[in-house]
């Protein structure tokens, strides 16, 4: 890769989009203009609900007139200013006294439902009877035996409707009232001489020990990184799609391509502009809302509530955070979008791509504004909302925690960065894509073609729609209900998880996208010696794997505890083995034999021969194992350690090529783990058991293994991987030598068939 390139195409880019009014104003002029004008329109709406001012109507308060001694609800015309905690509120409500009756009433009804009115106050007769009776029953408390209470009082009610100024006046009025029935409250003890403690003995007092400073930060922890990250998302996309659409448009993208330039640097170079662009529009957004938020910040001052702190702009030192988060943020997002944009033909198809790149950026983004999502170790390894989390972290002042998930946060982000560039420049590798066709789509047309001219195995788009139809397959089996108590309760819900979640889709996906099953889901032409020997091979990796599977669920658990519910449903399946009493032979079969078949035929199978047709082994290995363990999300413990064992099983099945492999080891592993846990109370009781076996301290494992035998158990499974590695290597060599002995005997002449004597 050559850098002077690249800076050759990021300058060129860089003039052509400085040359571009349109995106200028929009990246850097609007998010100038934007702010200011959201600051003009908030101080006129917060002087507009300052005063607003709520209407309210009273019906039958005229017959509390005649109740002595009792506290005012309305006075000189309005509520009573004792009622009110801030001066000059009373002033915004507006109290119409109507005398009591019930045509009166459903008069204000009317005028509320057609908005002359906001709420209506109804004091229904016979409530200035109730407070009288409570009055002679605090003066002379010996007319009432001990516990006995006064008959149920016709309460007032309070009507409203669906209009935001009812609620909002519905919502004043509550108060008032709560205020005014303490009022009566209090007098009426008075009057008793009953101390006013005895309603409250004791009043719990808050104190918030949290500094004003750290208060401040954990408001803007919540917000400032989640509009900047938006901020550089959509600054990113727009240029984008003018580099890669817009090129097309113009005709210059064929020009470009017939540089010099290697295509991996051509994407370098809209890389860096589209980065440039991203970073640049997250700060012009920071800046304006800098110089905006002091007018902002002052107009919610004013109408603070009394005894909170006045808000304060952000530190230095959060900025200072947000701008080293920004970079690897903007690289993500460029890189998406710019792969995003290379699939458009116009730039008006590139927009409609920026609704999918919203649709799974939102989420991940808004995911850390939920209350009790905290920074640890499950949510700093999800892209994007762990580094959301590690910025709120550190705007915090949490150091501690950003220094000790730092780590998982970068890798996870720059994988997401290196994995969003490799996509971009496999975009750009591709003619097809680059240049399509812009005719007239018709989808039955494009399936027929499809299926007729399906390749030899499954392609990258096959592996990815299968991997999309397991998990929305997974999501709606969650809504079948299967009773666990019922006799084939167990039953239904490993058929339905296996043959309708996984074997259903994976047959699907291989009758439409394959024309060689063998090929697709790697089985064997032929016995052979080498192929049993890789199913012995398997299987003895799956017993020497053992010791250490386990205490890597163990080692999870210590980080990644199983969550209560799902300890509670394990329980729940153990007592029902027990009571249905299944034979060993039915677990076995429900547990190991029918998920290895399954799910090995899925992805080591389609989803392993889609990933190796554009990727390298490696990577294909790697993705499959993701998904793997993705698609075991009953628990983030179980996803972990499936995840692992994928790797293992893809490596199977690259050195192995057959299946069958696979199968032996995922069937020995889950069959092992099994019968160890069936048999855990026997095996406690053997001669031998304390030198194999002990007491674990995860829930989800009864009977651990000793170091001894971890450590056995790994040193046996790196010599069976070795043995596996030279067994595929001279399986390599076999094959290799068998094409080249083909290619020899399609060079020699072939011999002329005998003349065959006519008769």
């Amino acid at each position: 890769m050559n850098w002077d390139n690249i800076k050759l195409i990021w300058q060129r880019e860089m003039r052509d989009q400085l040359r571009d009014r349109r995106t200028l104003f929009v990246i850097g002029v609007l998010p100038l203009l934007i702010y200011p004008m959201m600051g003009i329109a908030f101080s006129r709406l917060s002087q507009f609900v300052r005063q607003n001012t709520a209407r309210i109507a009273v019906v039958g308060y005229e017959q509390l007139d005649s109740v002595e001694n009792l506290p005012p609800l309305l006075e000189d015309g309005g509520f009573s200013k004792k009622l009110f905690e801030i001066t000059g509120l009373s002033d915004r409500m507006k109290v119409e006294q109507i005398d009591g009756s019930e045509i009166a009433l459903a008069s204000q009804k009317e005028r509320m439902r057609s908005g002359k009115t906001d709420v209506v106050v109804y004091f229904p007769p016979g409530f200035a009877d109730r407070l009288k009776e409570m009055q002679r029953a605090m003066r002379e408390p010996g007319e009432f035996e001990s516990g006995e209470s006064l008959p149920n009082p016709p309460n007032p009610v309070v009507y409203y409707d669906i209009r935001d100024q009812s609620q909002l006046a519905n919502s004043r009025v509550q108060i008032l009232l709560d205020r005014w029935q303490s009022q009566i409250v209090r007098s009426n003890l008075i009057a008793g001489r009953i101390p006013i403690e005895v309603t409250r003995p004791f009043r719990v007092e808050e104190e918030n020990i949290a500094t004003v400073s750290g208060k401040q930060a954990a408001f803007w922890a919540k917000l400032l990184p989640f509009i900047v990250f938006i901020c550089a998302l959509t600054g990113a996309f727009y240029p984008a799609v003018d580099l890669c659409a817009g090129e097309k448009e113009r005709g210059t993208l064929e020009t470009l391509l017939t540089s010099p330039a290697q295509r991996s640097e051509i994407v370098g170079g809209k890389l860096l502009t589209v980065i440039t662009f991203s970073i640049g529009s997250a700060v012009c957004n920071l800046a304006s809302m800098a110089i905006t938020g002091q007018l902002i910040i002052k107009q919610i001052n004013a109408m603070g509530v009394v005894g909170q702190e006045p808000l304060a702009a952000p530190s230095l030192a959060s900025i200072a955070w947000l701008l080293a988060a920004l970079l690897p943020m903007a690289v993500l997002f460029s890189a998406m979008s710019l792969a995003l944009a290379s699939l458009a033909r116009s730039t008006k198809e590139g927009q409609y791509y920026l609704m999918p790149l919203f649709l799974v950026c939102m989420p991940l983004m808004m995911l850390p504004l939920m209350p009790g999502i905290e920074l640890n170790l499950p949510t700093s390894l999800v892209p994007i909302s762990g580094m959301v989390l590690l910025m709120q972290s550190a705007m915090e002042g949490k150091l501690g925690e950003v220094a000790l998930y730092a780590l998982p946060v970068a890798i996870v982000t720059f994988g997401c960065c290196a994995a969003a560039v490799r996509w971009a420049v496999d975009q750009f590798n591709q003619e097809s894509v680059l240049f399509r066709d812009t005719e007239n789509f018709d989808l039955v047309t494009w399936i027929r073609y499809a299926y007729r001219h399906r390749p030899e195995v499954p392609k990258l788009p096959a592996a990815a729609i299968l991997i999309a139809l397991i998990f929305m397959a997974q999501f709606f089996a969650q809504s079948l209900s299967v009773d666990l108590t019922a006799a084939d309760g167990l039953i239904k819900m490993v058929l339905y998880s296996q043959l309708f979640c996984i074997l259903a889709p994976t047959l699907l996906v291989a009758w439409l996208a394959a024309r060689n099953w063998k090929k697709t889901f790697l089985l064997a032409n032929r016995v052979s010696t080498i192929g049993f020997l890789n199913i012995l091979i398997g299987f003895a990796l799956a017993v020497a794997m053992q010791p250490v599977g386990t205490a890597m669920i163990e080692a999870i658990d210590q980080i990644v505890p199983l969550p209560a519910a799902l300890l509670e449903l394990m329980k729940q399946l153990k007592e029902l083995e027990h009571q249905m009493e299944f034979s060993i032979w039915t677990i076995l079969l429900l547990m190991a034999v029918l998920p290895a078949i399954c799910e090995e035929l899925a992805f080591r199978g389609v989803v392993l021969s889609g990933l190796r047709s554009r990727l390298n082994p490696f990577w294909a290995v790697v993705i499959s194992a993701i998904f793997f363990g993705l698609a075991h999300a009953s628990a983030l413990q179980q996803t972990i350690s499936a995840g692992i064992l994928g790797l293992l099983l893809g490596f199977i099945a690259i050195k192995t090529q057959q299946i069958t492999a696979c199968v032996a080891f995922h069937m020995g592993y889950n069959g092992l783990q099994l019968l160890r846990t069936s048999f855990a109370e026997s095996l406690k009781v053997q001669p031998w058991a304390g030198w194999v076996f002990r007491p674990s301290s995860a829930p989800a494992v009864e009977l651990g293994y000793t170091t001894t035998m971890v450590i056995l158990g790994g040193v046996t499974a790196m010599a069976l991987l070795a043995l596996l590695w030279q067994v595929g290597l001279s399986k390599n060599r076999s094959a290799e030598t068998y094409g080249l002995q083909e290619d020899a005997r399609s060079l020699m002449p072939s011999a002329a068939p005998p003349e065959q004597s006519r008769p």
